[in-house]
């Protein structure tokens, strides 16, 4: 996977930006000045929704649940009314499911609420306030995505039971952000959650450093 050939840009560009606290501890915030560190464990029952994320094996639950024909089921609902304008390429030649396919089928659901709230309330292991941001590509693969994170925790020796990724897909809720505008809470978000991880894919020609979206994550870090 070209997350884990080119680890450090991909780990240095993230320790760079700003210095790092371990994940999982954050700084509070008095006006604008940055108070002592407080602790912000996976077991605070009283995370906002919006900050819940996933471990690494929450994360591939979820993938494990995609029915077989996703990326089919995905592309009917998306051109039910006809086919794709020449310039909509979420699903072209899509073998894989990607980002695209998992907001899609979430949208088609309906759930009032981000699937990580769901899982959650439902008592599912695994969800609690997240301790990384991920920057990602919708068009990579979540396959890919997965491989990209095991070489983070891998390389950071960092504990897959206590590192939870706040990833869109799911620490959204998608039905919500598609009626307002979720750019004006993400910098405080990226801000709190205090670590970013930027997802590297075709090493030789990033996709998220083209996309307007990931470039204002970069941004907000």
């Amino acid at each position: 996977r070209s997350f884990v050939q080119l680890p450090e840009w991909q780990y240095s560009m993230t320790q760079r930006a700003r210095p790092v606290r371990p994940p999982g501890r954050t700084a509070g915030r008095v006006g604008n000045q940055v108070a002592g560190p407080m602790d912000l464990g996976p077991d605070d029952t009283s995370c906002p929704p919006d900050y819940l994320g996933l471990t690494l094996d929450a994360f591939k639950r979820v993938v494990q649940r995609l029915p077989e024909d996703a990326v089919e089921q995905a592309y009917k609902i998306a051109y039910a009314d006809g086919p794709p304008a020449p310039d909509d390429t979420r699903l072209v030649g899509v073998e894989q499911p990607n980002g695209y396919v998992n907001q899609i089928l979430f949208r088609a659901q309906e759930l009032g609420m981000s699937v990580c709230e769901r899982m959650r309330r439902d008592g599912e292991p695994g969800v609690g306030r997240a301790t990384v941001f991920v920057s990602w590509f919708l068009g990579q693969t979540l396959d890919d995505v997965l491989s990209g994170l095991e070489g983070f925790l891998e390389r950071n020796k960092l504990d897959p039971a206590t590192t939870y990724f706040w990833i869109c897909d799911y620490s959204f809720d998608l039905l919500a952000i598609a009626k307002g505008d979720p750019t004006k809470e993400l910098p405080d978000r990226v801000r709190e959650i205090g670590h970013t991880v930027l997802l590297l894919d075709p090493w030789h020609a990033p996709a998220p450093l083209k996309r307007i979206w990931c470039i204002w994550e970069v941004f907000a870090t």
